[in-house]
């Protein structure tokens, strides 16, 4: 009989320990939360025709531009908007410009290393035009210059990791690698494969 004062009196003691330890927060992962990524970076970008079994053009790495905003749905899995923008001035007078939108995730599959993992689908657009032209509608937005030489839109889709490691402030700085691909359709269709080394800077207000 003495069994039965024994386990209440270990309930007692145990329930409210356990109660304790869920109302600290310091010892819950936290699982919402608002992060924003930019990245600066250089990638190399290969082209091949569709439906035809050759390899990828010789590529050429110019500088490339990225960012992020997402929010946290679980300790190790983020949901975010994904932009991505790659700028080649040609030598002839023209730029190239490769950008993309994309809805991504962001896992973090060992909790606290600062190695994620990303991936995501959307759109992609190339376009072709003028240098003057670029110019005036990136800095007066609507200028009435000549219209783009050529754009093209198809879907995209992207795979990459990296790490970063805390700087302090809610901050966390590291590397990072992806792999973009857009694929045009159309009797004149194309894929574009763009390798995007670069580096990361990430605030998070959880962190």
């Amino acid at each position: 009989m003495r069994i039965l004062p024994l386990l209440v009196l270990a309930l007692g003691t145990g329930v409210p320990a356990l109660m304790a330890q869920d109302d600290n927060p310091g010892l819950r992962e936290v699982n919402e939360g608002l992060y924003v990524s930019f990245g600066l970076g250089a990638a190399a970008v290969g082209v091949a025709p569709n439906g035809v079994p050759v390899p990828y053009s010789p590529s050429h790495t110019v500088p490339t531009l990225s960012a992020a905003l997402g929010g946290r749905v679980a300790p190790q899995l983020g949901l975010e908007l994904d932009l991505f923008g790659w700028f080649n001035f040609t030598g002839d007078g023209t730029v190239e410009t490769v950008s993309t939108l994309m809805v991504g995730g962001r896992f973090h599959p060992i909790p606290g290393s600062g190695l994620y993992l990303r991936a995501g689908a959307g759109f992609g657009a190339y376009v072709l035009q003028w240098e003057d032209s670029w110019w005036q509608n990136f800095l007066d937005d609507g200028c009435g210059c000549d219209p783009a030489i050529a754009t093209d839109i198809g879907l995209a889709w992207s795979a990459g990791a990296g790490f970063e490691a805390p700087v302090g402030g809610g901050f966390r700085l590291g590397p990072s690698v992806e792999l973009i691909r857009m694929n045009v359709s159309g009797p004149n269709g194309y894929r574009q494969r763009i390798v995007n080394i670069g580096l990361t800077i990430t605030f998070d207000d959880n962190h």
